[in-house]
């Protein structure tokens, strides 16, 4: 997968990572972050297939905020975020945080034959919590089968 032109290829751990360095010279490129005091950006992407028949208050999908060394950032939250208001009311799916791991499960069942597309941001505080360290967008799409596998 290759990463947008403001966003560099980790490839340690296989995200896209936005640079900073043009942050830092005062010049903030269109995909900063507003958050003062921000400066690790990653967008990730998931592709979640799932089988038919999918019941609510089902979990699908663990999200985590990592840090540049690649370590769990306990101190995380997860929001869903959209540009479209109704999508996100109206979308089949809800965020928990649970032990600093943000957590996506259906409210609904789910019907067949059905594509989905997620947007969560997870932040990452320092102990604290006042500043915002890291900053992770997941981009998720979701594929309900038209059978059980």
């Amino acid at each position: 997968m290759r990463c947008q032109c403001s966003h560099d290829d980790d490839a340690v751990c296989s995200n896209c990572i936005l640079d900073c360095r043009d942050i830092d010279a005062g010049r903030r490129p269109q995909a900063a972050l507003s958050q003062q005091g921000s400066n690790y950006h990653v967008l990730e992407f998931h592709l979640v297939a799932l089988p038919s028949g999918i019941s609510a208050n089902q979990d699908l999908l663990r999200l985590i905020v990592y840090d540049q060394n690649n370590h769990v950032v306990t101190q995380s939250t997860f929001n869903l975020i959209s540009d479209d208001r109704d999508t996100t009311a109206n979308a089949p799916f809800g965020i928990r945080s649970e032990r600093g791991k943000g957590v996506v499960y259906t409210l609904r069942a789910l019907p067949d034959r059905q594509s989905y597309q997620l947007k969560v941001e997870g932040v990452a505080y320092d102990p604290p919590g006042q500043t915002v360290l890291y900053h992770t967008t997941f981009i998720i799409y979701i594929s309900v089968a038209s059978y059980p596998y």
